[in-house]
């Protein structure tokens, strides 16, 4: 698939006027767009320049791998423009692997130690690693699935706990278990491939994949510092992502197959629309501009679906709140977190206190743009729903100022 044209209007529109560094792209990919931001970023004066971001839509289908094969062929597009359209030279793209396409798990894998008596070293570490991801395989995919069909991701490493007790830093300390706790993720074989098959269209480029709950999790520290406790929610066009916070790391997570769009889809239905003009309509509604009775209307439809996601996310945490407490802060992120239904429901005081002992919650959300010193100069995306996106940017950065040191 070509889909011709992508950025040849836009494409100038952050550039600055002279050329300074190789080209880094990074690319959200969700199923039902593409965020891509193209930048250069020179590590000695540590000035970063934008050269276009673009939101690219795809069309929604139910089928996953199909989705992920367009996202690919529209940053294939992207890639090629750049150089014919700038002169100017890629050097790496980093993309983000949509929540919904892998299987996610917070895990915790003890290890007893055979001379507790002795110190931790590097290379225990190194090795208790190779093993936790041996174990991973076995508990991450599906009972009965043969494991050729899914490829595991790196696992993210969380925690780190001694005989009970978290260690923070460099673990200098003696002790009988060690329990790591980590999020361990995985994907089907056929995306894999996919990927493969893609990148190697590409061998002078440096291309690196993570997943998105792993970025989403950067993020949520970025905003909210390294001790943030509480639930965040994320909700993209076509899924969300539900993540505990305790001391700064994540203590679980679940992927849900909805978002926005089912509130666009309970629009069309109600109006008797075509999904792109309930989507204006929706658009309309969460920026005040509908007047009765249409946005009383949107607004009952909305919160009939809203009220399906307080059902799910809610017995999810009633379940989590019977061995552990659930934090009472709920901060939001996703394009789809916006809409007032949301916010509204999320508020209802009954609701919460079903799993939070009794405690009143706090909404609030998560923005790029509130967080973008000092890392930036401004944020080239207005919109909502860059979260993923401003972690990419920001990782990158980070890594190219630690090498720098």
């Amino acid at each position: 698939m070509r889909t011709g044209g992508i950025l040849k209007k836009d494409f100038g529109m952050f550039s600055f006027f002279r050329s300074f560094a190789p080209v880094i792209v990074a690319c959200d990919i969700s199923r039902s767009s593409v965020k891509v931001l193209a930048y250069e970023y020179n590590s000695k004066t540590q000035i970063l320049a934008y050269l276009a971001y673009q939101k690219i839509p795809l069309k929604t289908t139910g089928d996953k791998l199909d989705s992920f094969l367009k996202a690919l062929d529209v940053i294939e597009t992207v890639l090629e423009a750049i150089p014919e359209q700038t002169g100017k030279r890629v050097r790496e793209v980093h993309l983000s692997l949509p929540n919904g396409n892998l299987l996610l798990e917070v895990r915790d894998f003890h290890f007893a130690r055979p001379h507790p008596e002795t110190l931790v070293t590097p290379e225990e570490l190194a090795e208790l690693s190779r093993k936790l991801e041996s174990e991973a395989e076995e508990v991450l995919f599906p009972e009965g699935a043969p494991q050729q069909t899914y490829q595991l991701l790196p696992p993210e490493l969380e925690r780190f706990t001694l005989d009970g007790y978290t260690v923070l830093g460099d673990i200098e300390a003696k002790g009988k278990e060690l329990t790591i706790t980590a999020l361990i993720s995985a994907w089907p074989e056929q995306f894999a491939e996919a990927l493969r098959l893609w990148t190697s269209k590409f061998p002078r480029l440096r291309i690196q994949s993570y997943p998105e709950a792993i970025l989403l999790r950067d993020f949520v520290i970025l905003c909210l510092g390294g001790h943030i406790g509480g639930i965040v929610i994320d909700i993209g066009a076509e899924d969300s992502t539900l993540m505990l916070f305790e001391n700064g790391t994540v203590d679980d997570l679940w992927t849900m197959p909805f978002g926005a769009n089912d509130i666009t889809r309970a629009m069309a239905k109600e109006f008797q629309i075509s999904f792109e003009d309930a989507e204006v309509l929706k658009r309309q509604w969460s920026r005040g501009e509908l007047g009765d009775p249409s946005s009383q209307r949107v607004a009952r439809a909305a919160a009939l679906v809203v009220e399906f996601w307080k059902h799910e996310w809610g017995a999810l945490l009633e379940a989590r709140a019977e061995i552990k407490i659930i934090p009472a802060g709920i901060y939001l992120a996703g394009g789809g977190s916006f809409l007032p239904a949301v916010v509204t429901g999320l508020s209802d005081s009954e609701w919460f206190e079903g799993f939070s002992a009794g405690r009143a919650a706090s909404v609030s959300f998560l923005l790029p743009r509130d967080k973008e010193k000092p890392l930036f100069q401004s944020w080239p995306a207005q919109e909502t729903g860059t979260a993923v996106l401003f972690s990419l940017v920001s990782r990158m950065i980070q890594k190219e100022r630690y090498r720098m040191n």
